[in-house]
């Protein structure tokens, strides 16, 4: 898998969520987010030939 390292500005209180849910998980703040990225993109794919209409 090609990586690239990126810069992020989030709030503080966002990345203590981040970081509290990675540490309950036992995992590193990365491996959260690679995790919950892919899990929420791959959830939003519509079906094969689903038209999700117009933007609101």
């Amino acid at each position: 898998m090609n990586t690239f390292v990126t810069q992020l500005r989030w709030p503080e209180s966002l990345r203590a969520k981040v970081l509290e849910a990675a540490r309950v998980n036992r995992r590193s703040m990365n491996a959260e987010i690679l995790s919950r990225l892919e899990r929420d993109l791959t959830r939003d794919q519509p079906e094969r030939g689903e038209d999700r209409g117009a933007a609101a």
